[in-house]
């Protein structure tokens, strides 16, 4: 399993949700481009091309969202 950092697993968990990266960012109270680079960062981690890749790469469960946490 790759390791991620606690905002890294917070900005997945959202993004799975379907929160753009302006959304996370407000949700966070981060910036923009600080949700990129954790994007950005979780791609490379993860070896995937783009979110939803991310998102499937990564694996629901491991993320402990309540609406999957089932799966």
């Amino acid at each position: 399993m790759n390791t991620i950092t606690p905002k890294e697993k917070e900005v997945l968990g959202l993004l799975a949700q379907g929160l753009s990266s302006k959304e996370i960012a407000g949700r966070l109270a981060i910036s923009f481009h600080t949700v990129e680079s954790h994007r950005k960062n979780l791609r490379i981690k993860f070896d995937a091309k783009n979110s939803s890749e991310l998102v499937m790469k990564a694996g629901l469960p491991m993320l402990n969202i309540p609406e999957f946490r089932d799966l």
